[in-house]
């Protein structure tokens, strides 16, 4: 047996020479174990960078007692029913990781692209302060479930010829034909007008083509002010619906011939 990564805490205080560290959200008084993302193991081509560009993890900001920030990738709240099947995916992705450097897949020309992309991008955001809900931070811990969901939804039926599945740190999900994007999703945790303001905007900018399809990929109970559903209309943007509770992430989508749905379950 090999060890895939450790995820060790300062016993008290900051300590970025470790990796792992908790936070808590003032609102709810949840904790969660977050990680750095820095993996180690020896091999050339394992590292921080690489690992974040290569699973298309989001670090999030923390803010500290004394007001500094840290990033952080959000592993599981420490307590909860599934609480540790965060844990499980992320250890999963790590072992992935690995197993991808030893294959010679950070070498790709594209690869490199994608890495320079992410760095780009998290230095751009770098000092700012992000500020999320609480009802949110549970929904970023599964975040790649329902990406994952959302991915086997796609895939489950024909991609254009020629066309694959992308994810980068701009994007939660497209479909690629060569260089060009053909499809782009973006998820949302709510309805709320700030929210699908910023989505749409991301699948405006990101799907720029005129032939580009564009997702908006939303919680299944919320309600959507009608003037916003008209905008996305007008707009031609498809509503896309998941539902997340505590053991899977399920996208659902309606046919178009009846009111029966079509989903997909990401779990057990």
């Amino acid at each position: 047996m090999h060890i895939s990564v450790e995820i060790n805490t300062a016993y008290e205080g900051r300590n970025d020479q470790v990796a792992g560290f908790f936070a808590r959200d003032n609102d709810t008084g949840s904790i969660y174990l977050l990680h750095s993302g820095r993996v180690g193991g020896g091999t050339k081509g394992v590292g921080q960078s690489a690992f974040l560009t290569w699973s298309d993890q989001r670090p999030v900001d923390v803010v500290d007692s004394s007001g500094s920030l840290r990033k952080g990738v959000l592993v599981m709240p420490i307590d909860g029913i599934a609480a540790s099947r965060s844990a499980v995916r992320y250890i999963d992705i790590i072992v992935q990781f690995k197993l991808a450097v030893r294959a010679g897949d950070m070498e790709t020309r594209e690869f490199h692209r994608k890495k320079k992309e992410f760095d780009d991008f998290y230095s751009e955001a770098r000092g700012r302060r992000m500020g999320r809900r609480s009802a949110e931070i549970d929904y970023l811990s599964r975040h790649g479930e329902v990406v994952d969901a959302l991915n086997a939804w796609r895939t489950s039926d024909l991609l254009p010829k020629g066309g694959r599945v992308v994810k980068n740190a701009l994007i939660d999900m497209g479909v690629t034909v060569g260089r060009d994007l053909v499809e782009v999703f973006e998820v949302k945790t709510s309805t709320a007008r700030s929210d699908l303001y910023t989505a749409i905007g991301q699948l405006m900018v990101h799907g720029a083509a005129a032939d580009c399809r564009r997702v908006i990929v939303l919680p299944h109970k919320e309600i959507i002010a009608s003037d916003l559903k008209a905008a996305l209309q007008r707009l031609r943007i498809e509503l896309l619906k998941f539902k997340l509770d505590e053991r899977k992430a399920t996208i659902l989508r309606r046919r178009t011939n009846n009111s029966k749905r079509d989903t997909l379950k990401r779990g057990p």
